[in-house]
C-alpha cells in the first residue's frame, strides 16, 4: 500500500514555518538515509530537478524528532510509527517484513512460516536504539514467545554475515531482500502474525504549508503510488 493524504488546507490563522525562506524544506527522518525507497526517492531525477533545496537530516531518536516538529523546527518528518499527536500523518509505504536464517537451516527450503516456529531460536537483532529492533519484538511477542536474542548489532550488514554463518535467524525488511549481496540467504514470508512496516510522513496540522512542501507533498504520493503499481 502507498498512500499520502492530503494536506489540511482548513486551518484557521496558520503559523509560518520557521525553515520557509528560500524555498527550502527542512526534512528529518528516523531512518537511515540510505534505507531503499527513501534513498531511491532522494535521488529520483525528478526530485533533484524540482527539489534541489530538501535540506534532509537524520535522527536516531523518533522522539526528538517529535519535538522538533512540534517545535516547527521541521516542515516534514519521516517516521516508523504513527504519531498519535494532534498533526497528520499519513502512510508512505509499507514493506514486508521477512524472516532471514542460514543456509543450512531447517526451514531453508521454505517459502513461508509462522513466526512461532521459531520461538525456541537464537535471534539476531538491530540495537534497541533504533524503531526497527523493537518493532521486531513486538511481532514475536504478538506469536507468543519472547525472543532470545543471542547479540544486537547496529550494522545490519554484519547482523547479515552472522545469519550467513549459523548464529542465528533475524528479521528483514522487502528493501534488503533485493540486495544482490543477500541473495544467498533463504527469506521466508511469515504467514502469521503479518509483519510489515509502514514509513510515515508527518507535518503539524495548524501549521502553514508552502508551495513549494505541497508541492513537495505530491510528488510524494505520485513516487510511491507508482512503485505501488509496478510491485
Amino acid at each position: 500500500m502507498a498512500m499520502v493524504c492530503p494536506l489540511d488546507k482548513n486551518v484557521p490563522n496558520p503559523a509560518p514555518i520557521k525553515s520557509a525562506a528560500n524555498n527550502n524544506i527542512q526534512l528529518f527522518t528516523v531512518l537511515p538515509i540510505n534505507n531503499k525507497p527513501i534513498a531511491k526517492a532522494i535521488n529520483d531525477g525528478d526530485m533533484t530537478k524540482f527539489f534541489p533545496y530538501v535540506s534532509i537530516q537524520r535522527l536516531i531518536q523518533q522522539q526528538e524528532l517529535e519535538a522538533k516538529l512540534l517545535d516547527g523546527e521541521v516542515d516534514l518528518g519521516i517516521f516508523y510509527t504513527l504519531i498519535r499527536h494532534p498533526e497528520i500523518a499519513c502512510s508512505l509505504l509499507t514493506q514486508e517484513i521477512y524472516l532471514a536464517v542460514p543456509p543450512n537451516h531447517t526451514l531453508a527450503h521454505r517459502k513461508n512460516s509462522h513466526l512461532s516456529e521459531v520461538a525456541e531460536e537464537p535471534f539476531i537483532s538491530v540495537t534497541s536504539v533504533y524503531a526497527f529492533g523493537e518493532m521486531t519484538k513486538l511481532f514475536c511477542r504478538e506469536a507468543g514467545f519472547e525472543p532470545d536474542v543471542a547479540f544486537e548489532i547496529e550494522s545490519f550488514d554484519f547482523i547479515i554475515q552472522l545469519v550467513h554463518a549459523g548464529f542465528g535467524i533475524t528479521f528483514v525488511p522487502q528493501s534488503w531482500t533485493e540486495n544482490k549481496h543477500q541473495k544467498s540467504l533463504p527469506f521466508l514470508t511469515l504467514d502469521s502474525p503479518t509483519c510489515q512496516r509502514t514509513i510515515w510522513l508527518s507535518w503539524l496540522k495548524n501549521r502553514y504549508q508552502t508551495p513549494i512542501t505541497q508541492g513537495f507533498e505530491k510528488f510524494a504520493t505520485n513516487y510511491f503510488e507508482q512503485k505501488k503499481s509496478q510491485t
